[in-house]
């Protein structure tokens, strides 16, 4: 086969404005190179791309330019103005169609709001205060904030929020239908208001417009951010107006209060009323629950021991849907008085006391249990041993006392003895090095104090070698020496450690050096011999 003669291949050289299908090859930190035409290759800047796209270019990976310059080796190329001219057609396209495009948020003025356009490349478009809504004008935008919007003029890239709004309420209202299902997700709720957005449309409602069975206060059942499903029951585009039911949601609520109570399982709810023959507990933000007097405890009704949005455990007892009264009990989600008499053990309960007589507070716990509490049971801390008549206290069951349905509490024991965790810390004979010294006094050197304790080293338990070190360093050595229970004081001995140390160099220096013990006698007699 007759091989074509060189003069006969026409070798056309790239001209500037050349366009060309090029393949990645390899890149540095200036360029990324590629081959086109001949096995030829050409740069280009490597800052037209982003670290995402670079790190997704493999040997097939095709890309778009056009030619710089005429370089014969290694060309260089550009994808900036096909990459503008690609996005141009793109949103061109969507402004013709009426289809929704989006930017990222660059700056705002008086009259403007700035945004990009572009995917890859920067292309301006600008939406005027006239096509805003003032409240969504004033809002404040974060850099590179998502806004969607409509092109209205292709070219200045006039951009319009307004008409996408008229657009997307069109479409909601649109897709509406009698006894339709829709969900709404809660924006903002008040007790007269309430804002929902129904898959991007924005829609503000009267109370009036919700049909609610047990509730008049939107702001008491619907939670910011939360999703419900609605029942379309009426609607006007022109009124900009729509009737929704939540019925369904309530009747949900409801067979979970019916199938509690006969499982006789235990809820939860907050207290929104307090009364003298009574409390009411909202359940699920829905339906109120009332525990009548006789059902909040299993002694006497104290309303003291209630607060408004305190969370309550409680049962239901009783539902009546014809006159829409809901009963329920807290006290049989609690162990009687005679159960608890029987599980004592290490329980802990609130309670409050009313008196006071010579060193004994008496009160009652929230079942209404009479108690007492002897003053040294209150606190570790000998300083702090009286209590406020009408707080709420924590305490442990200790016993029942002498006399019938009187129990001895404490509040001391609920914390484990601060004296007992101190022994614990400093053994007897444990060593202690290089404490930091918190105060130096006539008398003593304090390492460690807490509220009712002190841990000291006397002075006239440290060496003048230790004394120099605290005071040059500000830090000491010891060991632990006794315990003052009487005065809550620990007592460190420095001159014990510091002798122990001196033993310890003696004996290591015997050890590598041989023994060698020189006697004063000896001293003298030799003295005495060279004279």
């Amino acid at each position: 086969m007759n091989q074509p003669d060189i003069k006969d291949i026409e070798i056309k050289i790239p001209k500037i404005g050349d366009k060309v299908i090029c393949t990645y090859s390899r890149h540095d930190n200036e360029y990324l190179y590629v081959e086109f035409g001949y096995k030829s290759e050409g740069r280009i800047n490597i800052d037209e791309f982003s670290d995402s796209e670079i790190k997704s270019f493999n040997k097939k990976t095709e890309i778009q330019a056009e030619f710089k310059d005429e370089s014969f080796s290694f060309p260089l190329l550009s994808t900036l103005i096909i990459r503008r001219n690609n996005e141009l057609n793109l949103l061109n396209k969507k402004f013709k169609d009426n289809e929704i495009v989006e930017g990222k948020f660059i700056a705002k003025s008086n009259e403007n709001i700035l945004v990009n356009l572009g995917k890859d490349i920067v292309i301006e478009g600008f939406i005027p205060k006239s096509e805003i809504d003032i409240e969504k004008f004033k809002k404040f935008y974060n850099k590179n904030e998502i806004i969607r919007c409509l092109i209205i003029d292709s070219n200045k890239y006039k951009l319009s929020l307004k008409k996408l709004d008229d657009q997307i309420e069109k479409q909601f209202f649109d897709s509406l239908e009698l006894g339709k299902k829709i969900k709404g997700k809660v924006i903002s709720s008040d007790e007269e208001n309430l804002t929902l957005n129904f898959y991007g449309y924005e829609l503000k409602i009267n109370r009036k417009h919700v049909t609610l069975s047990n509730k008049k206060n939107l702001n008491s059942i619907f939670t910011k951010n939360s999703e419900y499903i609605f029942i379309v029951r009426t609607f006007s585009y022109e009124n900009k107006n729509v009737d929704l039911e939540i019925e369904k949601f309530e009747d949900d609520v409801l067979k979970k209060l019916i199938s509690s109570k006969d499982e006789n399982k235990n809820l939860e709810g907050k207290v929104i009323s307090i009364k003298d023959f009574g409390v009411f507990i909202q359940f699920n933000k829905i339906f109120d629950v009332f525990i009548p007097a006789s059902e909040c405890s299993w002694k006497k009704y104290n309303k003291d021991f209630f607060s408004i949005n305190r969370t309550e455990i409680f049962k239901i007892t009783n539902i009546d849907l014809k006159n829409g009264r809901i009963s329920g009990s807290i006290k049989t989600t609690q162990p009687s008085p005679e159960e608890n008499f029987f599980n004592l053990g290490n329980r802990s309960i609130e309670a409050i006391f009313s008196k006071e007589h010579k060193d004994n507070y008496f009160g009652k716990t929230h079942d209404g249990l009479n108690i007492i509490i002897n003053k040294n049971d209150i606190s570790w801390d000998k300083s702090k041993l009286s209590l406020n008549l009408h707080e709420k206290y924590i305490c442990k069951i200790l016993k029942l006392s002498n006399k019938k349905d009187l129990l001895k509490v404490s509040i001391k024991d609920i914390k484990e003895n601060p004296w007992v965790l101190l022994k614990k810390k400093y053994k007897k004979n444990k060593l202690i090095e290089d404490v930091m010294v918190l105060e130096i006094d006539e008398n003593d050197i304090l390492i460690e104090k807490g509220e009712n304790y002190k841990v000291i080293f006397p002075k006239k338990l440290v060496s003048d070698a230790g004394l120099q070190k605290c005071q040059t360093t500000n830090k000491i050595s010891g060991l632990v020496e006794r315990y003052d229970e009487r005065n809550n004081i620990i007592i460190l001995n420095n001159y014990k450690y510091e002798k122990n140390l001196e033993k310890k160099d003696i004996d290591n220096f015997n050890k590598t050096q041989g023994k060698f013990e020189v006697k004063i006698g000896d001293i003298i007699r030799n003295k005495l011999k060279t004279s």
